[in-house]
């Protein structure tokens, strides 16, 4: 499997492969900052200091 960049339907997949066996690879990929951030601030949530997404998150070592 290969992601390259991706939220968090992507990381699940990934993680899901993992799982079973498969060989993954990530490359991570800049996400929008400023629909990022815009988003944030719409959901009252804070805005990220990363910006590669919630996929990157499982290949962070």
């Amino acid at each position: 499997m290969i992601g390259i960049g991706g939220g968090t339907i992507a990381r699940d997949e990934l993680e899901a492969g993992r799982k079973h066996g498969k060989t993954v690879r990530f490359y991570m990929a800049d996400m929008d900052h400023a629909r990022v951030q815009l988003n944030a601030t719409r959901a009252g949530t804070p805005v990220p200091q990363e910006f590669g997404g919630e996929a990157q998150s499982l290949f962070q070592d």
